[in-house]
């Protein structure tokens, strides 16, 4: 089991306050960063109700969340969606109808947030889904553990009427300690569903987790044999939610030091100035040039300063495993090609897709690793939910300069 370290600090990045969660290594090698901007707060994960505004056929619903915000529901959520008041018995859709949704994903630029049909409490450990049915496992999660999930799970009549997704993270836990967690899960959900029923208006039922959750839900600990040595943060709220936690015995007193701050301490603009730069060099010599666009993300490798001895076949393997660490920890998502160096023989493309794919296995977000194209790049999709580190920075999609 690898030792890490959790560091959490705020940190003012052209005029905007942008909160860090790190993980590092005993070695301080970063494995995780999630980076969100304080001054326009994620809004994944909550539930509204919201008030329709106007539908467009095969498009979808506009409608108005708390305090004048926007959300889009897509047209294949629509007749899923929970109404919990509707302004005319003869009309399907009316505007000023009001629904219960959840939030899927951010508003990024001119695109408004996207909701979801689904109400959705999730964690590091479970996914609540109502409506739903049924009982699920991660994929990821170890044979012996689906099986004794779902045979635990299977005859629980309190989550009828709901889906319940276990995580990787989950089916690692004590049966008896998740069944407890779940509980609290159905709880809360029932409390917001009888909310939702007496709603007049437009409002945010829950806002999402707290600082210190949101904290230890940011990277899969169980999932990949990680445990937390010590936690550093120099964040006053976060300090005083993390000690009613479990992990109360590892969290250090508070960092106050205003000479040598905790972000220079683990050397975050360092890795911030990594991280927003084009080229990524490698061990051996070669690099890896990162180009994000509008539509998709091109990534090049190239042989640049490799010793002759290296061969291509080499260069590509490492290529791999750091290509998809660094979609992860710069979060790019949608379409992505790569253009590795030409193999010719058929075995050792397939393996530069093989170390993909296993390498894919250490990111919390949905990635597909869809094979070679009739050019010759590799096509990668990786889900968007939160805008990539260099959007939130600079609130722009390309690379830039960190000063």
């Amino acid at each position: 089991m690898k030792e890490v370290t959790l560091v959490a600090t705020n940190q003012m990045i052209a005029g905007k306050t942008i909160e860090f969660f790190c993980c590092f290594d005993e070695e301080r090698k970063l494995l995780f960063l999630e980076a969100n901007d304080l001054t326009h707060p994620s809004v994944v994960g909550q539930i509204h109700v919201a008030r329709l505004q106007k539908y467009v056929k095969n498009v979808g619903c506009f409608l108005e969340i708390a305090a004048g915000e926007k959300v889009f529901l897509p047209e294949k959520e629509v007749k899923k969606a929970i109404c919990v008041k509707r302004m005319s018995m003869k009309k399907t859709l009316c505007q000023g109808d009001l629904f219960l949704l959840g939030i899927k994903k951010d508003p990024l630029k001119s695109k408004d947030a996207v909701a979801t049909a689904s109400i959705e409490l999730t964690d590091s450990k479970v996914s609540l889904t109502y409506p739903g049915t049924g009982i699920s496992v991660s994929k990821k999660a170890l044979d012996s553990e689906k099986d004794a999930m779902l045979l635990a799970f299977s005859d629980e009549p309190l989550f009828s009427g709901y889906h319940l997704l276990i995580r990787t993270e989950g089916a690692k836990e004590d049966v008896t300690q998740l069944k407890e967690h779940v509980r609290t899960k159905v709880s809360l959900m029932e409390e917001l569903l009888t909310s939702a029923k007496v709603s007049q208006k437009p409002v945010c039922l829950y806002h999402g987790k707290r600082k210190a959750l949101r904290l230890l839900d940011a990277f899969p600990m169980k999932a990949f044999d990680l445990k937390v040595k010590k936690i550093l943060t120099d964040d006053v709220t976060l300090h005083e939610e993390m000690q009613q936690t479990p992990y109360a015995d590892v969290l250090q007193p508070l960092y106050t030091d205003e000479d040598f701050s905790l972000a220079d301490l683990y050397r975050l603009k360092h890795h911030l100035k990594e991280l927003t730069g084009k080229t990524v060099w490698m061990k051996s010599g070669g690099n890896i040039v990162i180009e994000p666009t509008e539509a998709l993300t091109v990534i090049d490798v190239n042989t640049a300063k490799a010793s002759e001895k290296k061969d291509l076949y080499s260069v590509n393997q490492e290529a791999a495993k750091i290509i998809m660490e660094q979609l992860r920890l710069r979060n790019l998502s949608g379409i992505i090609l790569v253009d590795f160096m030409k193999l010719k023989r058929s075995r050792e493309r397939q393996d530069v897709l093989d170390v993909l794919r296993k390498e894919a296995q250490k990111d919390p977000v949905k990635v597909q690793i869809l094979g070679y194209t009739q050019t010759g790049l590799v096509e990668i999709t990786r889900e968007k939910i939160h805008p990539s580190l260099n959007q939130v920075l600079t609130g722009r999609i390309y690379c830039v300069n960190i000063p």
